[in-house]
């Protein structure tokens, strides 16, 4: 015949196994992220042209602040910097 106070350790002890040694297999996820700094570039940025549609040189101008744009943010990234070309 069993007890009441063998129920109730029965009872303790199948909680305690449920709770923390059920929980403790889990395997912990944690992943490595690769975290960005921003890193202060002082360049001057110069003046966007204007596009004008009818002037096939604005587009010529455009393309070249572009290219520009590209150095300087490149320039920042690898610790360079050039004014322009």
């Amino acid at each position: 015949m069993v007890t009441i106070p063998n129920k109730l350790f029965f009872f303790f002890l199948l909680s305690y196994l449920v709770l923390f040694v059920g929980c403790s297999a889990k395997s912990s996820q944690g992943a490595i992220q690769e975290a960005y700094m921003p890193i202060k570039c002082d360049v001057t940025i110069p003046d966007k042209p204007v596009f004008d549609p009818l002037n096939p040189e604005s587009l010529k101008e455009l393309i070249i602040y572009c290219i520009r744009i590209e150095d300087l943010l490149k320039g920042c990234v690898n610790g360079q910097f050039k004014q322009g070309r």
